[in-house]
């Protein structure tokens, strides 16, 4: 009978050990189940002079003002403006600014929120007031290019719901947007726990057919040793 006790309690302590150890593993698995994996964020193109739409990714926006008839154009005292349905980061181009009537220049007006990244030759921001203007009179340019295809290129600051543009050069010139991009923030944070679940369920059923196996173990040597 001490040899059947002594079997059967050295055999306990090491079932107690191994539970212990899928326990923990166990436990470390479903705590990485809540670590979280993030999509990259996606960059995609708005038609500036379209009053509505969505984007591939489900980004969707509506757009009101401009000259009508033209694509999203603006002149002076009038304002487009595009409404996002998400706070998105934009990038885009004001095109076509040029010098009329003499020294009479074109000039729009950027909604706040944007900076300048690169400055056409022919033209002039002021950061202060939000105005880019043509540089010059008319027929003159600082790059040899007298025909009005000016380009200078902003974004964001951060994320915006709202672009604008508005006319301010006076008289019925027209400059517009093109080239817009728009970023959406990076996506909401997705729960990696099934594949922990899967795993940490794998182990539970070895353990149990560990302790089955372990059990029958137990009666064989107590009937061995008994006999």
């Amino acid at each position: 009978m001490s040899n059947t006790s002594h079997e059967i309690k050295a055999g306990r302590a090491q079932l107690r050990s191994r539970l212990a150890a899928v326990g923990l593993g166990a436990s470390l698995l479903l705590g990485a189940g809540a670590l979280t994996a993030s999509a990259a964020p996606v960059t995609e193109p708005v038609p500036w002079g379209s009053n509505a739409g969505t984007t591939a990714s489900g980004v969707s926006w509506t757009a009101r003002g401009g000259v009508t008839g033209t694509n999203g154009n603006v002149r002076d005292g009038v304002t487009r403006t595009m409404t996002f349905d998400q706070p998105v980061t934009a990038e885009f181009d004001v095109h076509n600014l040029n010098g009329w009537s003499g020294t009479a220049r074109e000039c729009v007006r950027l909604s706040p929120g944007v900076e300048l990244v690169s400055l056409d030759p022919d033209n002039t921001w002021n950061a202060d007031t939000r105005q880019l203007c043509y540089r010059g009179a008319q027929g003159t340019s600082a790059d040899g290019n007298t025909n009005g295809d000016t380009s200078s290129t902003f974004r964001t600051t951060g994320p915006v719901t709202q672009i604008a543009l508005t006319g301010t050069s006076g008289g019925n010139r027209q400059s517009t947007i093109r080239d817009l991009y728009i970023t959406t923030d990076e996506a909401p944070a997705v729960p990696m726990v099934a594949p922990a679940f899967g795993i940490a369920g794998l182990l539970a059923t070895g353990a149990l057919a560990g302790v089955r196996r372990k059990r029958a173990a137990e009666q064989e040597a107590v009937t061995t040793t008994q006999a």
